[in-house]
């Protein structure tokens, strides 16, 4: 046998039968069968397996001549029942050494054989370096990674550390007067070049709501509602309007958002501003005794939540308005102004007001002759609201006595 087919039943032999591959069964059938065909002389003998249990091979004294199997005259030879035919195809997969191999006619090697085996072993040594290498290469670019980080976070926090070390341990007179004389010219143009960033204000906190009295159609009847009415035509509706426009007007040129609402405007759900204020007029009655003048001015009666503010936006109204007009503050306050409809339709937190800027009849003169006075009157008020000025002391109003006039009566809500 050629000393390729050798070598390789040489290397064959170090694996035991369980573990061979495919291709090296059919190289041993292959080699075996040579060795049939050549008889007892050519026969290579497997070196033992590198086991301790492993049986030993017998010697070659031991080997017996084959029986005879050529066949009779006339009867055609039988194939051995190990060989691998000479024509059968090697799998794809199998080295392209082997499939050489195997597809040689019997008793004849490839040329190369030898050294195509010991290429393909210097091939895979080669591969397996290559592998290695690339795995150490990689773990180097990592840990150089890792290293760099770590750096960095340390760099980081000893800045921390020391800079909160010098804040809290350098003393106050760290620099002397002369350096701080120096940098005084420095902090003065800094300061100059870089004013502070004003805050924008909400919007609610510069609105103000305004509602000009029984303006607009009623819910209930889809008619406008005059209000009070004199005997000559003249309406509360008129009067309240023509002072809650210029109240609008004047809001609105030193520099607040007024909203003018009607008297059921759906805006007031929920509403919410600065301030609410409601205008109203009060009875056209004449009453056979003196007295039917004044203002009147009030508060919800039953909101909690905004009760500071509405006591301080009824002082300042009723303080400034008396002090602008000379009208004198009416004592009636009824159950209509105190539970008035707007106050529970707006925001709880919104401030609100109502006033009654005169009687009809008895302040008609000042009602419909100078209403510009009856605005600048309330602005003045609500202006000390918003802006924080402290109402003006007045002398306290003097009530009127209760045998000469008395409202008409209304029913008043259960506390409890």
């Amino acid at each position: 046998m050629a000393a390729p087919e050798a070598d390789v039943a040489q290397t064959t032999g170090q694996l035991p039968d369980e573990d061979v591959p495919p291709w090296l069964a059919r190289l041993r059938a292959r080699i075996a069968a040579e060795q049939l065909e050549k008889g007892p002389a050519a026969r290579v003998v497997r070196p033992p397996a590198p086991t301790a249990s492993a049986p030993p091979e017998p010697s070659a004294a031991e080997v017996t001549a084959p029986q005879d199997t050529s066949p009779a005259d006339g009867e055609a030879p039988a194939p051995a029942a190990d060989a691998t035919p000479e024509t059968e195809d090697a799998p794809a997969d199998d080295p392209a050494w082997l499939r050489d191999l195997l597809a040689a006619p019997a008793g004849q090697s490839p040329a190369g054989g030898a050294e195509m085996v010991a290429e393909n072993r210097a091939a895979a040594r080669r591969r397996a370096r290559k592998a290695q290498r690339q795995r150490r290469t990689e773990a180097a670019r990592n840990s150089a990674s890792v290293s760099a980080v770590r750096s960095v976070v340390i760099i980081v926090a000893a800045a921390v550390l020391t800079a909160t070390i010098f804040t809290f341990w350098t003393p106050a007179d760290f620099l002397s007067d002369e350096i701080r004389e120096g940098l005084r010219p420095a902090y003065a143009t800094l300061s100059a070049q870089s004013p502070p960033t004003p805050i924008p204000t909400p919007i609610w906190l510069r609105r103000v709501g305004v509602v000009s009295g029984h303006r607009g159609p009623h819910p209930s009847t889809g008619r406008d509602d005059p209000g009070a009415v004199c005997p000559d035509g003249l309406t509360e509706n008129e009067i309240n309007f023509s002072v809650a426009t210029r109240v609008v007007a004047i809001l609105s040129s030193i520099g607040y958002n007024v909203d003018l609402l009607d008297e059921w405007d759906p805006r007031l759900d929920g509403y919410q501003a600065a301030a609410l204020l409601s205008i109203h007029t009060d009875s056209c009655h004449q009453f056979d005794l003196p007295g039917a003048t004044g203002f009147k001015v009030t508060a919800p009666a039953s909101r909690t939540t905004a009760r500071s503010d509405d006591e301080r936006l009824v002082n300042c109204l009723r303080d400034h308005y008396a002090q602008t007009t000379g009208l004198p503050q009416h004592p009636s306050i009824t159950f209509d102004m105190t539970d008035y409809h707007s106050f529970r339709e707006i925001s709880p937190v919104t401030p609100a007001a109502i006033i009654e800027l005169g009687f009809m009849f008895e302040d008609r003169a000042i009602l419909t002759g100078q209403p510009d006075l009856l605005a600048q009157g309330i602005v003045s008020g609500l202006l000390c609201f918003l802006e924080g000025g402290p109402p003006t002391p007045l002398p306290e109003v003097t009530p009127w006595p209760t045998a000469l006039y008395t409202p008409t009566p209304l029913e008043t809500p259960n506390p409890s």
